[in-house]
């Protein structure tokens, strides 16, 4: 068997139907589902059982509620495919998406880490959805890891679920999902898996094979996350250890000072969220020691990400009050601009 795809599953009964149709109706046939129910209280669980029993390829497996990281190491213990894959039960695979992996593999078989293109999708329609590819002119790139922030820039390296992994390289080095984390434990799977690969190219195929299903005030993103600067400290220094190791260029270690910079920038807005329970005097001293800290400062010289003239004030002044003035201002001037448009 070639491949394992492992789709974890919680409370998704509105999308887990057109989900595993996806898989089903993949060109290559050559794979094992292994739907980890992750204690879902809806009827997630008799969809997957409907499927398990029509196609023998489905494998139904239920855990108490433990969260997307237990349920997708649940599922890499089940796997016995040659290579793991991932899908979220909200997702669809497009029907060649096995089957152009299953040619890359063929075609480049002393290499161990295969990408491909993605597409956002909104409404149930992908024909306007934006599609996220390295290149337009190739149709496969060959990318070293030492440009991984490049591959970041065209947000391709955090997710799972477009790219396939050996199972013996995942299982020999024991890298698993961080059950601790719910955000970014994708993005350090990727990495700690490159950084084991023998062979340090990544193949990626420029075609959108997965369709991403946009959710917009549902996401983990869009909420309020008491221990969001701790969860991207830790990205933030596994990142730079494995760029380091990997020797990039200056260049590359400044893209990723870029992405520390729009994270610390996420992590000053996160305070402010209505669902934080800090007192506004307190939620200024917070944010005004992150802008005062000696991480931050350094942050700020190593970007060369565009910054307002007066974001920049408000920084060195390390006044949160401030920004929050200038945007506000901003808002403000959008508001009227429009109306004399």
């Amino acid at each position: 068997m070639l491949f394992s795809v492992i789709i974890p599953i919680y409370n998704a009964e509105k999308t887990l139907d057109r989900c595993l149709k996806s898989l089903q109706q993949q060109i290559f046939a050559d794979f094992q589902a292994i739907l980890v129910d992750d204690g879902s209280s809806d009827s997630s669980g008799q969809i997957c059982r409907q499927f398990e029993v029509a196609d023998s390829r489905f494998k139904y497996i239920r855990q108490e509620n433990q969260g997307v990281s237990r349920a997708r190491n649940a599922g890499i213990e089940q796997a016995e495919g040659e290579y793991i894959a991932f899908l979220d039960s909200d997702d669809v695979y497009y029907t060649d998406y096995l089957e152009e992996f299953q040619k890359l593999i063929a075609q480049y078989p002393e290499h161990e880490s295969f990408w491909c293109g993605f597409q956002y999708i909104s409404d149930d329609k992908k024909e306007n959805g934006r599609k996220c590819l390295y290149s337009d002119t190739e149709n496969i790139s060959v990318v070293h890891r030492s440009h991984i922030m490049d591959l970041h820039e065209k947000t391709l390296e955090a997710a799972l679920w477009n790219k396939v992994y050996k199972k013996d390289i995942i299982r020999d080095n024991h890298i698993k999902m961080l059950k601790e984390l719910s955000l970014g434990e994708d993005l350090i799977f990727n990495y700690e898996y490159l950084d084991h690969c023998a062979n340090p190219e990544i193949i990626l195929l420029n075609k959108c094979l997965y369709g991403y299903y946009a959710v917009s005030s549902d996401s983990l993103n869009n909420r309020f996350r008491a221990d969001l600067k701790e969860v991207y400290d830790l990205l933030n220094a596994k990142t730079l250890t494995y760029l380091e190791k990997w020797d990039v260029s200056e260049s590359q270690i400044t893209k990723q000072y870029n992405c520390m910079y729009y994270r610390m920038d996420s992590v000053l807005r996160n305070t402010f969220r209505e669902e934080c329970l800090l007192t506004t005097r307190q939620k200024y001293q917070y944010n005004n020691a992150i802008l005062r800290s000696s991480e931050f400062k350094g942050i700020l010289k190593r970007t060369e990400c565009r910054i307002h003239p007066l974001h920049r004030v408000a920084y060195f002044l390390c006044s949160y009050h401030m920004m929050r003035m200038v945007d506000w201002m901003a808002k403000k001037m959008r508001k009227v601009k429009r109306k004399v448009l």
